[in-house]
């Protein structure tokens, strides 16, 4: 039965997994142009 459930819940786990990778990716580039922005504007 656990080994039914972990068989149904991986490749959500997977999806989810990718989706907080390219968050993070996003989320990286995207302070990383506001801080270079910021920094060049003071």
């Amino acid at each position: 039965m656990l080994c039914l459930a972990l068989g149904f819940f991986k490749p959500f786990g997977m999806v989810i997994a990718i989706l907080v990778y390219l968050f993070g990716l996003f989320a990286g580039c995207f302070v990383g142009v506001f801080d270079a922005q910021w920094s060049l504007s003071v």
